[in-house]
């Protein structure tokens, strides 16, 4: 684990390819004080959006969410993650915004969404089926447009204590909530939601934003992920996280549910993730058992991607997996809600959700802290907010705030140091 001496004064922000790129250096009250004034504006129009999710969703107003945060979170992230809380206290004093906010804003997954997610297409691969032995990792987030679309942030994190560190991320965010990273200590991740889960939420557990936070800057092993994870658990976020250390070229499934946990390890192979739970156990107790169409068929396809490329996994052919419009239901190229970059809105679903981006990383980019990630979807086809309305009726909340999307290429980003 390092500890750094580094300034403020070094945090800068740039944007490529519909991605903002943000490099923070600093104590943690440094750093998020200047990631409130970088992220100011797009955070005060995403908690715009916030407030007319919450209105539409639940029926209950952005407010009442801040005022439960500042009860159900607060007292845990300032007494049990001072780091994260000291650095949501300099985004909330850059920003102009208050603490409980801040707090509210990176759990809201947790406070307002309901538990059966269908949120990512994820896989993780090593040894035998990749070009060179080591790690590749490749994730796309599907959800509703108008959430999504400020989870365009790819942040870089130098403190001054523990390991620095790059993720997927959105304006304020102190964790990645797509949840892709790579940290400096040789660990990577990603994570997709386990669908159908029966949410029940562990009294005085700890948030997720908190804890994986905390093992992405302070966890070495995959063995502190899991200790990590499971401890103090707040059951407010059940998801398959795929891991992998690409100093040994290890990687791990940690099917994480309310109570229950499940773990599988391996040097050759892979691991999926489509929102399908595994573990029997977790399945029967914590899940409503039965899978969608969109689960089984994503997860199929990944299953049938892994093999025909088994030795040849690279980040060329992962940028092609993650980007793939095969439905295995259909029997065909059909980009919708079954295909691994999601369409839902070509596919006739009533909601304008889908695939928002893509990223892929290997043992050799994360090194470097480096990833390839494009914006929008992952297999690049612009996004229209007058043609898609023209094509079908939504609820004018979901398009009120809506942008274009463009197609974008791939970029590469690394570590500045």
């Amino acid at each position: 684990m390092t500890k750094t001496k580094n300034s403020a004064s070094k945090s800068s922000a740039s944007k490529k390819e519909g991605w903002k790129i943000i490099h923070l250096y600093g104590t943690a009250f440094e750093r998020g004080v200047k990631y409130g004034e970088i992220s100011k504006s797009d955070l005060d129009e995403a908690l715009q959006i916030i407030e007319v999710y919450c209105k539409n969703t639940v029926g209950k107003s952005w407010k009442h969410f801040v005022d439960l945060a500042a009860t159900k979170y607060m007292p845990n992230v300032r007494d049990a993650y001072p780091e994260i809380y000291d650095e949501i206290r300099g985004i909330a004093a850059g920003s102009g915004r208050t603490v409980e906010e801040i707090i509210a804003w990176n759990g809201y997954i947790s406070l307002i969404s309901p538990a059966d997610l269908l949120r990512c297409s994820a896989f993780i691969a090593t040894g035998n089926y990749t070009s060179d032995g080591n790690i590749v990792m490749a994730h796309n987030t599907h959800d509703l447009y108008i959430t999504e679309q400020n989870q365009n942030y790819i942040v870089y994190m130098y403190p001054t204590e523990g390991y620095s560190f790059v993720i997927q991320s959105f304006p304020g965010g102190v964790w990645s909530m797509s949840d892709f990273f790579v940290s400096s200590s040789g660990i990577v991740g990603t994570e997709t939601t386990i669908a159908g889960h029966n949410a029940r939420e562990n009294p005085g557990g700890h948030p997720i934003f908190c804890r994986i936070r905390h093992c992405i800057q302070f966890c070495g092993t995959v063995e502190e992920y899991i200790a990590r994870l499971s401890d103090n658990n707040g059951g407010d976020y059940a998801c398959s996280w795929l891991l992998g250390n690409v100093d040994d070229g290890e990687i791990a499934k940690i099917e994480l549910g309310s109570t229950e946990i499940s773990v599988e390890r391996k040097n050759n192979g892979y691991f999926v993730g489509a929102n399908q739970v595994e573990d029997r156990w977790i399945r029967e107790k914590e899940t409503a058992g039965n899978l969608s169409e969109s689960v089984v068929s994503r997860k199929a396809r990944l299953e049938e991607l892994m093999e025909k490329h088994a030795g040849a996994i690279n980040h060329t052919v992962a940028k092609k997996i993650i980007a793939d419009h095969y439905d295995m239901k259909k029997g065909r190229v059909n980009p919708g809600p079954n295909s691994i970059c999601k369409h839902s809105e070509l596919g006739g679903g009533k909601e304008l959700k889908g695939a928002v981006d893509g990223k892929v990383c290997t043992g050799e980019s994360a090194k470097r802290l480096g990833i390839w990630a494009r914006w929008g979807s992952s297999c690049g086809t612009p996004f229209s907010v007058n043609k898609t309305k023209r094509r079908r009726h939504y609820p004018a909340w979901q398009t009120r705030f809506l942008k274009d999307r463009p197609g974008k290429k791939w970029i590469f980003v690394c570590s500045q140091v």
